[in-house]
Parts: structure tokens; sequence; C-alpha cells
């Protein structure tokens, strides 16, 4: 048996001019090979070590302590006693606030220097006279004064009771030794024992020391 190959049909025109189109664009495209994109990816974020801030406190001031005024109302007598003919009983009563004063004043610093505490220490003469005191108590530092020290005499004790009620200002009578009953004052500390005190003291001391035998 002989077989004979099948003759091709012959293409009509439209698919013959088809496939030359398809033909061309095939050998005049370019080759290209496919990009191979890298994929990046992102890197970790890293921490970022810093160091802290110290915290800056604000800086306290000392608190400043508030000052207390302490006024001196002594007999100094400045302008009555002429120091050049003045013997020693024209100036005992300056001898007195002279001494007084630097006693207090060297008792003053210590405290100040010990304690941290602020004074303001004033010093007046009261030159022992009542129309002078009243003076002095009219003062506006007389007035602000937390403490008045003096007089020291009974005199002016007594004339300076009357604006020591009236300006509601403690007085420390610091040397005379009568009770504060006697000035009707009562803003006034007095620091020595009284009078009465003296004799109580004296009595009980004969009574249990001496143990005194009633003559007969």
């Amino acid at each position: 048996m002989i077989s004979v190959l099948n003759r091709l049909l012959p293409l009509s025109g439209s698919r013959v001019y088809r496939l030359l189109f398809l033909a061309f664009l095939a050998a005049c495209s370019p080759k290209t090979t496919p990009k191979v994109v890298e994929r990046i990816e992102p890197a970790p974020d890293r921490e970022v070590k810093t160091k802290p801030k110290l915290e800056t406190l604000p800086e306290e001031k000392p608190v400043e302590k508030p000052e207390m005024v302490l006024s001196l109302v002594l007999p100094f007598e400045l302008t009555s006693i002429n120091y050049k003919t003045a013997g020693l009983k024209d100036i005992a009563k300056a001898e007195i606030a002279i001494d007084f004063y630097q006693g207090f004043k060297m008792g003053l610093d210590s405290v100040a220097h010990n304690l941290g505490a602020n004074f303001k220490l004033q010093v007046y003469d009261s030159k022992d006279d009542p129309a002078n005191i009243a003076i002095l108590a009219a003062k506006a530092g007389i007035k602000n004064s937390d403490l008045i020290v003096g007089p020291i005499f009974p005199n002016g004790i007594k004339a300076f009771a009357t604006y020591s009620k009236n300006m509601q200002k403690l007085v420390v009578s610091p040397l005379a030794a009568s009770g504060p009953e006697q000035f009707n004052n009562p803003y006034l500390i007095t620091v020595n024992n009284s009078l009465e005190q003296h004799t109580l003291s004296a009595v009980n001391f004969i009574k249990s020391d001496l143990k005194p035998k009633k003559s007969s």
C-alpha cells in the first residue's frame, strides 16, 4: 500500500499577511532579559541609647529668718553729766547703764551666733526723766519693737507703764527688785526676785539652818 502525502491547502490572503506581520514584529522586537528587582528590606530601627538628662533642681535660697527688734531704754544721761567734773556719785547711774548694755550685747551676740537668729538692737537714753521717757514712747522705733528692756529704776518704770499698756508691748525690768503688781502694768516682766521673796528666803534659811533659839 502506497501512502501519498496530502498537499497543503493554499492559505488565504488575509491569513498570509497576518502571519507575515507577526513574524516581522517578532524579528524587530528587541530581546530583553527580565530585570531582577532586589527587594531591600527596611533596616530595623536602631535603639539610640542616649544618656538620661539629669534633672536640675532649682537652687533653694536660704530662708531669711525674721528679724526681732529689741529696744534698750537705759539711763546713760549723755547730755546731763559733765564728764570732766563729774564724780563717782554723778556717774553711778550711767555706769549701771553702760555695764548692763555691755553684758546684754554679749549675751545677744552669743544667742545670734548659736541659734542663727537675727536681731536688731536699738539703744535709747532714758535720762531717768519721765518727760524724756514720754518722748521716747512716741518714737516709731519704740512702737515697732518686739521687746523693750528698761527703764531700770522705779520712777522710769512707772512713767513708762502707761505707754506700755497703750502699745501692748512687753517690757522687761532687768534690775528692779519690786514686784510687777506695784507698777499696775500687765505687760511688765520682772527678772529679779522681789524684796518679799528675798525676805522669805532669808527667814526660811534662818529657821532651817541656823535654828535660832528663843531667849527666855
